[in-house]
């Protein structure tokens, strides 16, 4: 991973941070390289999640030397509740490990929203600038 990329993803996974006990340090994310095509709903993708981790599906893993950035960073912003929905704009999905915790997430929206779908918690990216860090990215890795 170039030195870019591990800005890039600690930002993303920075917004995610907050649902995470202050003091834990993100171990890991795993995004998962391709995704069935499906109706996704919040609980339909958090399923999804779980069924590609124990099939190994193939992804694209960052380490805890990779989240350096992040684990200084964490808790800095604050999650707004997400309810069961439809996510029709889901875009990728993938796992942030932390601790001994398992969390799913997924980027919806162009990058405008991160939702950890095992907390229930999603993350506004409401500046735009920041939306196409995650998304060059997210090409840079493959994705």
């Amino acid at each position: 991973m170039n030195p870019g990329q591990g800005t890039v993803l600690a930002f993303l996974l920075t917004l995610m941070s907050a649902s995470v006990a202050h003091g834990q340090r993100i171990d890991s994310v795993r995004v998962f390289r391709e995704l069935p095509a499906q109706a996704w709903t919040t609980s339909g993708a958090e399923a999804t999640g779980w069924r590609l981790w124990r099939e190994r599906a193939s992804s694209v893993r960052a380490t805890a030397d990779d989240l350096a950035e992040l684990n200084a960073v964490l808790g800095t912003l604050r999650p707004a509740k997400h309810h069961h929905a439809r996510l029709p704009e889901l875009s990728h999905l993938g796992f942030v490990y932390v601790g001994r915790a398992l969390h799913v997430f997924c980027l919806v929206g162009d990058a405008e929203r991160v939702i950890d779908l095992t907390a229930r918690q999603e993350f506004a990216i409401a500046d735009w600038t920041d939306r196409l860090k995650v998304r060059a990215w997210l090409l840079s890795m493959g994705l």
